[in-house]
Parts: structure tokens; C-alpha cells; sequence
């Protein structure tokens, strides 16, 4: 008998349909073929929200379909928690492109221009990395010197190292196209590739491949060292957050120095307009005659916020 209901069951399981207690919610969450037994918020938004995230950054910064989820976003998560809170709140609007730029002033109108306080040119976010101005060079040097430091304290594999280095400053450069990389350690030319076509750019926003820390983990396996790729990975990309950081720093600094090009230029437009009025002055009502007591010239060597009174 018991050999009997052994073989009914074997031919008769796949039509049974699974039986499962009836909750006492009321209803049930699934993930794909999986019953989820708690209450998983992560779980439930990344299935919710995954797919249409990565497809919109995909888009927004042209990575391939076929790369996007090779990007190391757990390291991105683990970087932004070693920032400080400022730094850690202005990543986000950076990134999404709101960071108050020249563009996003003139689009918000607390200006009428959208000009790069260093070069006069339009600025975007990519403009405030990619400035040719003295000053922005200057700091762009100092900071990729900083990283090229780093890289040799955390004992890098030389070629990832020169790899990263040479690919930021002809990226900078706006070279067009790329040399071929051709490193010895074995893989290291496909990585490069791979990121070529990610975009460095991309790369200095958080976009690292997998494949640099797996790359990292060997070299450290091969010199016997206890170092792990993962932590390599994300004290990276904190440091390429600080690299946009310092660059946006010192263009700020630029907008508050008396003496930059767009300060210079804000005071010749304004000292135009202080011009005008003091020429037209029978227009103005009675009330507003007390303003202009003082010789123009001498409102001149005054500062923008008291000329824009």
C-alpha cells in the first residue's frame, strides 16, 4: 500500500498546485516565485524600483545597458557614509544635476546669466570639472596628485593605478579619441575598456565597474597582503567625490573673491546701470533723489551687494 501511494504521488505531484495556510493579513508578498515571510522594505523597493533607476542613468549618462549593473552601487552606498554631512547632502543634487550652477541660477532666475564665475563660459556641473581656467587647472593638478598619492599608500596594482590616472586627465583634456591601453597585468585592458565605455566622467560621479576591485583583490592575493578590494572600491570613490567637491569649492571661492573675472564683470554691468540713473534722474520721484547725494564715482568702490541696493 505504501508503495502504491508513493507512486500515485510521484505522478500526481506536479499537477498540485502548493497548499499554503491562509494568512491572517489577509494577503501575501511575493518577489518573483519567492513568498517573502517579513516585512523586507529594501527587498520590495529594489524589485519595485531597480529596473526603472538603472534605465533612466542609463540614459541620462549614456552607459550601455549591458554595463550599467556591472557599477558597484553597494561601494557607493558604503562610500557616501564616510563623507561628512555637508559633503554627504550635496553628492545627491550634485549628481542629479541641481547643484547651483550658472545654468540652474538663470533657470531659477536668481540671475540673468548663466556664466562660469572663472572662465565666463556657460556652467553645467560637467563645466565646473572640465574649466580651462588657470585657477580650475591648478586644482584639478593638486587634487589628482592627492588621488596618485593615495594610490600608492594603498598599495594599487601599478597599471590600475596609471590606468586611472592617464584616463582622468585626458578626459579632462577632452582628448578624442583614447589610446588602446596596453598593461601588462592580465585583464587590466579589458577593465579600461569596459570603463571607456561607461564613461569617465561616469567614473568620477560613483560609476566603478565591479571588475576594479576584483582586479585590486588579485593584486592584493599576489603580494599577500590582508587589504580587501571591497574597502579599496570604496575609499575610491569617496576620494573621486572629493575631486568634484574641491573643484566646486574653489570655483565658489572664485564667486566671493573681489577680484575674479565674474566679479569684475558684475561690477562693470552695475556700475552701467548706477551710470544710467544718475543720467536720467528727472524720472525718479522725490523720495528716490536721496539715494543719488553721493558722486557715482564714489559708489563705484563699493561693494556688489551695496551697488545692488
Amino acid at each position: 500500500m505504501d508503495s502504491l501511494a508513493k507512486v500515485y504521488w510521484n505522478e500526481s505531484k506536479p499537477l498540485i498546485l502548493p497548499f499554503y495556510p491562509p494568512s491572517s493579513y489577509g494577503w501575501s508578498l511575493w518577489v518573483g516565485a519567492r513568498k517573502l515571510a517579513s516585512w523586507d522594505r529594501q527587498s520590495l523597493y529594489n524589485h519595485a524600483q531597480s529596473t526603472p533607476i538603472l534605465e533612466r542613468w542609463s540614459k541620462r549618462r549614456n552607459i550601455p545597458h549591458h554595463l550599467i549593473g556591472s557599477i558597484d552601487w553597494e561601494a557607493c552606498e558604503h562610500a557616501i557614509k564616510l563623507l561628512g554631512l555637508t559633503c554627504s547632502l550635496w553628492i545627491p543634487k550634485w549628481l542629479a544635476g541641481f547643484a547651483p550652477v550658472g545654468k540652474v541660477q538663470q533657470r531659477n532666475q536668481f540671475q540673468d546669466h548663466a556664466e562660469c564665475p572663472r572662465c565666463s563660459g556657460f556652467e553645467t556641473t560637467a563645466h565646473v570639472l572640465l574649466c580651462p581656467a588657470p585657477q580650475a587647472q591648478r586644482q584639478w593638478d593638486s587634487s589628482l596628485s592627492s588621488l596618485d598619492q593615495w594610490f600608492a599608500k594603498a598599495l594599487t596594482l601599478p597599471d590600475l593605478q596609471n590606468a586611472i590616472i592617464t584616463r582622468l586627465h585626458s578626459w579632462r583634456n577632452q582628448d578624442g579619441d583614447l589610446p588602446a591601453p596596453s598593461y601588462n597585468w592580465p585583464g587590466v585592458n579589458d577593465i579600461v575598456l569596459d570603463q571607456d565605455a561607461v564613461g569617465w566622467q561616469a567614473f568620477l560621479e560613483g560609476g566603478v565597474l565591479h571588475a576594479w576591485a576584483a582586479k585590486q583583490q588579485e593584486y592584493y592575493n599576489w603580494i599577500k597582503r590582508r587589504n580587501t578590494g571591497k574597502r579599496w572600491i570604496t575609499t575610491l570613490i569617496k576620494k573621486l567625490w572629493e575631486i568634484s567637491w574641491d573643484m566646486w569649492e574653489q570655483r565658489n571661492g572664485e564667486v566671493n573673491n573681489p577680484e575674479s573675472p565674474a566679479s569684475l564683470r558684475e561690477h562693470a554691468r552695475l556700475d552701467a546701470l548706477i551710470t544710467t540713473n544718475y543720467e536720467d534722474v528727472s524720472t525718479l520721484t522725490i523720495k528716490d533723489r536721496r539715494w543719488f547725494r553721493r558722486l557715482k564715482e564714489v559708489i563705484f568702490t563699493k561693494s556688489l551687494e551695496y551697488k545692488h541696493q
